[in-house]
């Protein structure tokens, strides 16, 4: 339960700076991502854990390269 309302408290921190500035600060979104990465270890059987990080992996390889070639972000 934890897990949830961290992420939930810190959804709602980042969208109200960038509703109020147009940006999204990296001091926030930053641990936000290694605390997803330590509550996924620690909530999931180590299979489970590996495919989620695998197709976590895949997500940011798409992301990244549609802002390389300009069509994100």
């Amino acid at each position: 339960m934890i897990n949830i309302l961290i992420a939930l408290i810190g959804t709602a921190i980042v969208a109200y700076t960038d509703f109020r500035t147009g940006y999204m600060p990296d001091k926030i979104t930053h641990p936000m991502i290694a605390l997803g990465i330590i509550f996924v270890a620690l909530s999931y059987p180590p299979s489970t854990a590996f495919l989620i990080y695998i197709l976590g992996g895949l997500v940011f390889l798409v992301t990244f390269l549609t802002y390389l070639f300009g069509q994100f972000g």
